[in-house]
């Protein structure tokens, strides 16, 4: 990442820092293991399971947000995401406990 950003900032690295904050440099530091562990989990499970749970991020992030900053909702965007929630359930069916936690690869 900071082989992308020195070139395009040079002399004004500490000013960019300084803009997006101490939130914006922990949500650069949390998205690696992130990126890491999705990459993963590519490799030790099916594509569509990982993108059925990847598919619950905003479900989450829209939870937490009214629960820890009391954020209101919309009532459409409540009925979103209800209706998301139940295709992530249609998705995963069934299966959703007969896996592993290691994944379901032999290797």
């Amino acid at each position: 990442m900071l082989g992308c950003l020195v070139p395009i900032y040079r002399r004004g690295m500490t000013a960019a820092f300084h803009a997006v904050g101490l939130s914006g440099i922990a949500v650069a530091i949390l998205s690696t293991p992130a990126t890491v562990c999705y990459v993963s989990s590519l490799k030790r499970s099916a594509v569509a399971e990982v993108m059925s749970i990847a598919a619950t991020g905003p479900l989450l992030s829209g939870g937490f947000a009214q629960l820890l900053i009391g954020e209101k909702k919309r009532r459409a965007t409540i009925l979103a995401s209800v209706f998301a929630l139940a295709c992530v359930v249609v998705m995963v069916g069934p299966g959703a406990f007969g896996g592993h936690v290691d994944g379901e690869s032999d290797g």
